[in-house]
């Protein structure tokens, strides 16, 4: 079941820019060290795993599409 603020992230909008820039959910998994299936989950909107999302943010992914939770918003308002 998705995450009140995953299910308004728009996970082929994710993937597509991951693979614009050369990146999968198996390769941001390996290099944060979670599993694939963590990335996956956040991405299609069933989990809200920061550390993911966080991940995400650092590789440029546009905010628009990543739907963040609250917590999140209020640490980047900071």
């Amino acid at each position: 079941m998705a995450t009140i603020a995953g299910r308004n992230r728009k996970p082929w909008a994710i993937r597509e820019y991951l693979h614009g820039q050369g990146h999968t959910m198996a390769s941001v998994a390996k290099e944060i060290g979670v599993s694939a299936v963590q990335v996956r989950k956040t991405i299609v909107g069933d989990d809200d795993s920061q550390r993911v999302l966080a991940a995400l943010i650092e590789l440029g992914c546009p905010r628009k599409v990543l739907s963040l939770p609250d917590s999140m918003k209020m640490k980047q308002a900071v």
